[in-house]
C-alpha cells in the first residue's frame, strides 16, 4: 500500500517517517476491527522500524511492515488449500480497515508493486521441470499475476 506523500504541487515524495506513521495508524485499525486476532509489536532492530504483527486464533498471522515508500505485509506460508480463506481474511482485515476513514490507503500498482514469494523446495519440490513449467505458464497467461490480487479475469 502506498505510503508516498504529495507536495503543494503534486509531485510525490516516498517519507520513511510518514509509512511509520500511516504503519502505526493501520494496526490501530486493524486492532479495532479483528476482534478475533492477537497483537504484538515487535521491537525495533539496527535501522529497522517496529513492525505489527496479528496472529489468527489458528496460528495464521501477518506482519505489517515497511519498505521505503510503502506499507509492507509479510504472511505466513500457507498450503494453496487455505487460499480461499487467505482473500477473506486480507479483505476483511486488511485492506477494507486500510482503505476506510481516516487512512485511504489502496493498494497501488505502480508503487510497491506488489509480490509473491515461492520457495523453490517447498513449492516445486525440487523439480526444476514444475519450475521451467511456472515459469513458462506466467509468462505466456499474465492474468495468472493478476489475478491473484483479484484483477485478473
Amino acid at each position: 500500500m502506498s505510503a508516498v506523500r504529495y507536495t503543494a504541487d503534486g509531485s510525490q515524495i516516498s517519507s520513511n517517517s510518514h509509512s511509520a506513521e500511516l504503519r502505526a495508524r493501520l494496526f490501530e485499525k486493524i486492532r479495532e476491527t479483528c476482534t478475533e486476532c492477537s497483537f504484538e509489536t515487535i521491537p525495533s532492530t539496527f535501522r529497522e522500524a517496529n513492525k505489527h504483527k496479528v496472529t489468527y486464533p489458528d496460528g495464521w498471522w501477518f506482519l505489517i511492515s515497511y519498505d521505503p515508500g510503502v506499507i509492507e505485509i509479510q504472511c505466513e506460508p500457507f498450503e494453496s488449500s487455505f487460499h480461499d480463506e487467505f482473500i477473506r481474511r486480507m479483505n476483511r482485515d486488511l485492506f477494507q480497515p486500510a482503505a476506510s476513514k481516516p487512512l485511504f490507503l489502496k493498494p497501488e500498482a505502480d508503487i510497491g508493486m506488489g509480490h509473491v514469494n515461492l520457495d523453490f523446495s517447498t513449492t516445486f519440490g525440487g523439480d526444476v521441470r514444475l519450475l521451467k513449467d511456472f515459469l513458462a505458464d506466467l509468462l505466456n497467461h499474465s492474468a495468472i499475476g493478476t489475478g491473484i490480487v483479484g484483477q485478473g479475469q
